[in-house]
């Protein structure tokens, strides 16, 4: 029997009680913005275009068709209902990583793809509305409104050295993309380096999982309308993500998802370019094989209708080391999302994948871990 020994060393741990990001200036940015229409001007069968990527890195255009208005779905908040054609979905339906591919009408933007419903015979998307993804924009962030970190552990977890798996499920699921009923949020969870006993944990609690490249080459930064974006959890040796879409772009300002990626308001995630390689057809949901690419600025702001991001701006993230014991020894860098209330579960999602990685999964395991404060 081996046993393997992980040593964690958290550089810089003191971001997580005192540090914070470079905030976006309050107001909204400057420069001319796209026109919009609202949802209310648009009648059953009125045709329009929408941009994602289905595949490398240019958007490209699809077709759209009304539905309907789903009105009042949340307090204030109605949703547009429309057909999505061409790029082969009437084959596929809506596919994860389209989230916040923004839709058009007579030239102007309407709002963003944010949901479908698994099994649907056809694409028919749930589209947020771009007025109330704009009003978030306009949020300023204070010093005082730094997001909080991750939530200790009890103490009698740690005095029975009992640790059930409730304790991993339950922090997994504060990602959980349901939004309301059966209508599931069109982002895309990928992984690089992940084992499969991993993926089938986060499976299980996420949805789908789907494994990604890591690309060294340098991809377009701009992220226009359309561009497919990633918020990257981990990151390093090993990478964890969520992917997207971009919907409206402003100066240095990002609109991305068309709905909320955990809704916790202030945010400090690391934001990526993202390259598609193909779209892969699945009955129950249809999805991107994608390449995350280089991180390019920050996302601060995640609310019901939206998460906003800056390019250029730097979100501190928790360094860790982990290190496993073996012949011969594997380590693995990795930088952490500080998001609030889950950044325990990241790293223990990392050491798991670390530990799987260097096929050291069997036999008795023991954890070190070691932490430097600032």
């Amino acid at each position: 029997m081996h046993r393997y020994l992980c040593t964690l060393t958290w550089l810089g741990l003191y971001l997580l009680i005192g540090g914070g990001a470079t905030w976006a200036t309050s107001g909204s940015v400057s420069g001319s913005a796209t026109p919009t229409i609202p949802i209310e001007e648009l009648k059953p069968g009125q045709r329009g275009f929408g941009l994602s990527v289905f595949s490398g890195t240019e958007p490209e255009r699809f077709e759209v068709e009304v539905v309907g208005v789903w009105e009042n779905v949340k307090p204030g908040i109605s949703f547009l209902l429309a057909k999505l054609e061409g790029h082969g979905l009437e084959k596929s339906g809506v596919i994860a990583g389209m989230s916040g591919s923004p839709v058009y009408f007579d030239g102007r933007l309407a709002g963003a793809v944010a949901f479908s419903w698994p099994f649907s015979n056809e694409a028919i998307a749930g589209i947020t509305p771009i007025g109330a993804m704009r009003r978030q924009s306009r949020v300023s962030l204070s010093r005082t409104q730094r997001p909080v970190g991750a939530a200790p552990l009890e103490p009698a977890d740690f005095a029975t050295g009992e640790f059930p798996l409730s304790l991993l499920t339950d922090q997994l699921r504060n990602f959980s993309g349901a939004l309301f009923g059966d209508a599931q949020a069109g982002v895309q969870w990928n992984s690089v380096g992940f084992g499969p006993k991993v993926l089938d944990l986060l499976a299980a609690n996420l949805g789908s999982v789907v494994p990604a490249g890591t690309t060294h080459t340098d991809l377009p930064s701009e992220l226009p309308p359309g561009a497919s974006v990633a918020g990257v959890l981990v990151d390093g040796d090993l990478r964890m993500a969520v992917t997207g879409t971009v919907t409206d772009r402003e100066d240095e300002q990002v609109l991305a998802f068309g709905h909320q990626f955990m809704g916790v308001g202030p945010l400090e995630l690391p934001m990526a370019t993202s390259s598609v390689v193909t779209v892969i057809s699945n009955q129950l949901t249809s999805f991107k094989i994608a390449n995350i690419g280089q991180v390019v600025g920050a996302f601060d702001m995640d609310r019901a209708t939206g998460v906003r991001g800056q390019l250029g701006l730097v979100a501190p993230t928790l360094p860790v080391r982990i290190a496993v014991q073996s012949e011969p020894v594997h380590q693995f860098n990795l930088d952490i999302a500080r998001i609030p209330k889950t950044t325990a579960v990241l790293v223990a999602i990392s050491a798991l994948a670390a530990l799987e990685s260097s096929s050291q999964t069997g036999g008795i395991q023991g954890l070190d871990m070691e932490a430097r404060l600032s």
